[in-house]
């Protein structure tokens, strides 16, 4: 529910409303429209109920990750924030080990794996901190065996992504949905790592044709055009999104809205079709893109998390 006006205490201190609310899977205290005195602080606490996990916390339409907790200080103005769960993944099926180096860096699956024993492992990032606004994300999809670090406690999170390892994280994503494991064989003696992945990807019309440098960072309207066909049943198979229908809308963005992109970019309907769905959500508050800049490790992860998981998808508020 969105916050209501701001009101006056009988005593004339003004207070402002935080709108409290928590979907399917646990709770928010305190909950519903809280009602707190200017320039006083509140926290909230999120406690997933048991067989769930906090998929994100959404801060005035900004995800602020997976936090157990969050105070608002110095309350100025109304607010809101709600919580999302999801069910614990029995297993990370297909995860393989970490890899580094010629493959590219983030190589989970890069060879047949084995699904673990779901009870038997620890998130090994170092550099992943809860308080990180993308340690959730981070989390859900290592849980769900999409992603592994560039070493074995080490993410990296501040690094930028390449062609051939979007490729690989969509190929992974699509093959978990349609067959229930994200493993691949290793390609054939000399061939770049990322050959079974790009194979995988033009069979099942998740890329539309050769890239010319796989080694090449790749640009976020790019990144978006590939996971919106891996995402949306676009290329064959199944949508990740399934369950949800997809990419069902559940954001109202008014076409010419994303200050970056124009109606007529040739990316534009899959962009949108993102921010509608609560997969993408900006860089800041007027919705901006930033089509042609790299795309950072911790972003990838979080929009695989929600291009996977549709009860990560964020609420947009494009100012």
């Amino acid at each position: 529910a969105p916050p209501v006006p701001a009101d006056t205490s009988a005593a004339g201190a003004k207070r402002h409303t935080i709108a409290a609310s928590a979907k399917t899977g646990g709770a928010i205290e305190p909950s519903g429209n809280v009602s707190v005195a200017a320039g006083a602080s509140q926290t909230f606490k999120i406690t997933p109920k048991a067989g769930y996990s906090i998929s994100s916390v959404t801060v005035d339409g900004k995800s602020v990750g997976a936090a157990g907790e969050y105070q608002f200080k110095n309350v100025a103005g109304d607010h809101s924030i709600s919580a999302a769960f999801k069910k614990d993944s029995p297993a990370r099926a297909g995860r393989g080990e970490a890899q580094s180096g010629a493959n590219g860096g983030d190589n989970a699956n890069g060879g047949a794996s084995a699904a673990p024993d779901a009870t038997a492992y620890e998130f090994p990032f170092a550099d992943v901190q809860e308080g990180d606004w993308f340690y959730g994300d981070v989390l859900n999809a290592y849980r769900l065996g999409l992603i592994n670090g560039v070493s074995a406690t080490r993410y990296a999170p501040g690094n930028s992504i390449t062609v051939a390892e979007t490729i690989k994280l969509a190929a992974c994503a699509h093959r978990l949905a349609n067959t229930g494991s994200a493993g691949f064989a290793q390609g054939a003696e000399g061939e770049p790592w990322y050959s079974p992945y790009v194979a995988y990807a033009l069979d099942a019309a998740i890329i539309v044709g050769e890239y010319e440098d796989y080694g090449a960072y790749i640009t976020r309207e790019e990144f978006a055009f590939i996971f919106f066909r891996a995402g949306s049943g676009t290329g064959s198979g199944a949508s990740l999104g399934a369950d949800a229908g997809g990419y069902e809308p559940i954001n109202s963005v008014a076409d010419g809205a994303i200050p970056d992109v124009a109606a007529d970019n040739p990316r534009a309907n899959e962009i949108y079709a993102l921010y509608r769905a609560g997969v993408l959500a900006g860089s800041d508050a007027a919705g901006t893109f930033n089509l042609k800049a790299s795309i950072l490790r911790s972003e990838a992860a979080a929009i695989l998390s929600r291009v996977y998981d549709p009860e990560a998808r964020v609420s947009v508020t494009l100012n």
